[in-house]
């Protein structure tokens, strides 16, 4: 999982490359991602501009995608989280 700060939503930002990181970590990579869960504080205000760094981030990808509203992360200014699923071939 990652999650990034009130001011980090872009797709470049290093905290995005967390997934990739572990996919890599184990012999995957992003070509395998099937389906992201994203946890997002203030949906309302948030949705598009994270919306649009996933679309980018995966846009080769295009794993199923799913966006959930959540009261707090972990950490005060966090504003998404998100999981990551894959499937790597042996």
């Amino acid at each position: 999982m990652a999650s990034l700060p009130a001011t980090r939503t872009s797709s470049r930002s290093p905290r995005s490359n967390a997934s990739r990181a572990a996919l890599e970590g184990v012999g995957s990579s992003l070509a395998d991602v099937v389906r992201t869960r994203m946890f997002v504080v203030d949906i309302a205000a948030n949705n598009e501009a994270i919306g649009r760094a996933h679309g980018e981030y995966f846009r080769a990808v295009r794993p199923v995608a799913t966006m959930v509203g959540v009261a707090a992360l972990i950490a005060p200014g966090f504003v998404v989280e998100i999981e990551v699923d894959a499937l790597a071939t042996a």
